[in-house]
């Protein structure tokens, strides 16, 4: 019976909870194998899959138009911001080939915020932010693990 009620506890917390632990799963050419990142994002965000010829890219897109990204194309970036064009020109896609680690951010024209960034071989970021989901997805970002 105890086991019930503690089961039944956890449950409850779990569902009260405000984020969601998202998997990614990308292939390191590099090192010829698999990797797994893991993440935690608000929650209330649709799922959107964009698949290229051998990009996957994963978009969590919320209510207020803020879309938060994980990719695996290491050459182009994300295929949902375009704002780093705006801010640093078409040749920007130079600096993906020729970089393991790139940071890129900057504030849209109506004042939200962008950033993304390339971790070797990922990229993640995120486009139309206000400041306090700035915040929590900076903290996303910074606590991203991998095995």
């Amino acid at each position: 019976m105890r086991g019930i009620i503690y089961i039944s506890i956890i449950l409850i917390i779990c569902n009260s909870c405000t984020y969601n632990i998202i998997m990614f799963k990308a292939y390191d050419y590099d090192y010829m194998k698999m990797v797994k990142y893991e993440l935690i994002l608000p929650k209330n965000f649709k799922k959107s899959v964009v698949t290229g010829s051998h990009e996957l890219e994963y978009n969590f897109l919320y209510s207020d138009s803020t879309v938060f990204f994980i990719s695996n194309d290491k050459k182009n970036g994300s295929f949902a911001n375009y704002e780093r064009y705006r801010k640093y020109g078409s040749n920007i896609n130079l600096v993906y080939v020729t970089q393991d680690t790139v940071f890129l951010e900057g504030v849209n024209k109506v004042g939200k915020f962008w950033r993304e960034i390339k971790l070797k071989n990922v990229i993640i970021g995120y486009i139309n932010a206000d400041s306090s989901k700035k915040v929590a997805f900076d903290n996303s970002i910074k606590n991203i693990s991998f095995r």
